[in-house]
């Protein structure tokens, strides 16, 4: 509760969940918020951040070079 009171505080433009690789497992946990989420951290394959981003992030944070490249499909 402590990070979305501060997340409502700040007004944040954009929230980065980290590790982002949860993101599929908590996003029904989630309430939801009115800025978008990043998922960053042990996001490894292009698996991972495709099921990242059909749980509702708006983009994945990456060293990976790879994906860098990669057209997820999506609008925007």
């Amino acid at each position: 509760e402590s990070a979305l009171t501060a997340v409502t505080k700040s007004r944040a433009d954009i929230v980065e969940v980290l590790p982002g690789a949860i993101l599929p497992e908590v996003s029904a946990l989630l309430p939801r918020m009115s800025v978008p989420l990043l998922a960053g951290g042990f996001i490894r394959t292009l698996g991972e951040a495709r099921a990242v981003l059909a749980a509702g992030a708006a983009g994945v944070t990456t060293s990976s070079e790879e994906m860098w490249r990669t057209d997820f499909g999506r609008a925007g």
